[in-house]
């Protein structure tokens, strides 16, 4: 998406959506073209643009599909919903394991570090003989960062981009919220926050099952769904194909040290979460 086309030239696709767009300026480039759309007398909105490479029609409108039904819920809520969503007239999401970073990660791991590789097809092989029932496998948001929610002032939640929705554990999200927001700015000081990541595991249980279920099995899958985040994480890394620097290097550093050393993620009281259960 180098040559993705100039804002000026988006106006009359904006108009499709609010008639009286005025201007749209380009923000910023992930795995989609981000623009703002200024709008006269209508509220400003975003256009998001994604190249036929990265998902198709159908796939797109898959998404789209699942937003619609879904609303504005938290991740607890959205799963719930989803135990009970049948997909009418649109492409399905994609498989967990079909996701492009884990499609390219042993080629990637290979070159960078074998003995990382071998331990990303343990983990691959262990999760994929989970069973995969109704109560805990279904279609997941796939991207439940805290960049990807908004929470106001009276406590109402927005859930959005679900670029990445694809089927899998319900337990997965859980890891993912909890990865992203514990990493954060530093990787190498995620050991010293393991009190305050224990307790963000309790607030986020208590909260979550007051809205639906956690299995017990899959509560204990937990730091194989982190490690899964690990490698989604490390693979986007690599196939950048640049000098690791600043972030980067150190979040490469940092997983793979937790990873040959065989140490969990998060450590925790899974006595205590499955009492929250």
């Amino acid at each position: 998406m180098k040559d993705f086309p100039r804002a000026s030239s988006l106006l009359p696709i904006a108009r499709k959506f609010c008639s009286d767009a005025v201007r749209v300026a380009f923000l910023r480039q992930s795995h989609n073209l981000i623009y703002r759309v200024e709008c006269g007398q209508s509220e400003d909105f975003f256009l998001r643009l994604t190249a036929p490479l990265h998902r198709r029609a159908d796939e797109i409108a898959g998404e789209l599909a699942f937003q619609l039904y879904l609303g504005d819920k938290a991740l607890g809520h959205i799963h719930r919903l989803s135990k009970v969503y049948v997909p009418a007239g649109t492409e399905k999401r994609r498989q967990w394991s079909e996701s492009q970073h884990l499609l390219r990660a042993p080629a990637l791991l290979q070159a960078y570090n074998p003995a990382l590789c071998g331990v990303f097809h343990e983990c691959m092989a262990e999760i994929k003989n989970l069973p995969a029932d109704e109560a805990d496998f279904g279609l997941t948001h796939g991207d439940y960062l805290l960049s990807n929610y908004m929470i106001t002032e009276d406590n109402r939640v927005t859930v959005f981009d679900f670029d990445e929705c694809e089927y899998a554990w319900y337990a997965m999200d859980l890891a993912i919220c909890m990865h992203c927001y514990l990493i954060g700015p530093a990787p190498a000081l995620l050991p010293a926050q393991a009190d305050t990541a224990a307790s963000m595991l309790y607030d986020l249980l208590r909260g979550y099952t007051s809205e639906t279920p956690v299995s017990r099995e899959m509560l204990l899958r937990l730091h194989s769904f982190f490690k899964v985040r690990d490698f989604i994480y490390l693979s986007s890394i690599l196939e950048k194909n640049e000098k690791l620097t600043g972030w980067n290097k150190s979040f490469a550093e940092t997983c793979t040290d937790r990873m040959l050393n065989r140490r969990p993620f998060l450590e925790f009281s899974m006595e205590r979460a499955l009492e929250l259960l």
